[in-house]
């Protein structure tokens, strides 16, 4: 399956070189959890969760979840919303973690803080090509994320 010129595969590769950079830089602990890909164009909806690493049995499902039901919820709030941390209310299990691409939104649960699973995807959009330098400033400005500041400054 192609997404925007790039295969699945490709997308697993970016998110896992990018999770490798959060864990090595800011000395993070997990190393798992789910990526899904969502179609904002067409009826297709969510294109593929893919499980990176191995998420313990116990996690799994809240991971799995949590990374469909942030993109679609972002989807839900499109045009207004780039970010799913604009819709943030953890009281009701809305996390962060997705963000746009032009008509594909990527999400990520997994790490400890909706903030590093919401770096991970901006950085990962970054590495493919979806964001240039002004992008990833105007994304990560919404939450002030300071994972993404550290890296770009």
């Amino acid at each position: 399956m192609n997404v925007r010129g790039l295969t699945h595969e490709e997308l697993v590769v970016a998110v896992r070189k990018n999770m490798h950079l959060l864990i090595e830089k800011f000395g993070l602990t997990r190393d798992y959890g789910y990526f899904t890909a969502f179609d904002c164009e067409s009826n297709l909806g969510v294109l593929f969760v893919i499980q990176i690493n191995h998420c313990p049995p116990g996690k799994a499902d809240k991971h799995f979840s949590l990374s469909v039901e942030n993109a679609r919820r972002l989807f839900s709030l499109l045009p207004d919303h780039e970010t799913s941390f604009q819709s943030l209310d953890l009281d009701e299990d809305k996390t962060a973690g997705a963000v746009r691409a032009g008509n594909i939104i990527l999400s990520f649960s997994g790490f400890a803080e909706d903030i590093t699973n919401e770096a991970l995807m901006i950085l990962t959009a970054h590495d493919v090509g979806w964001f240039d330098s002004v992008k990833v400033q105007s994304i990560s400005a919404i939450s002030d994320n300071p994972y993404i500041r550290q890296i770009f400054q």
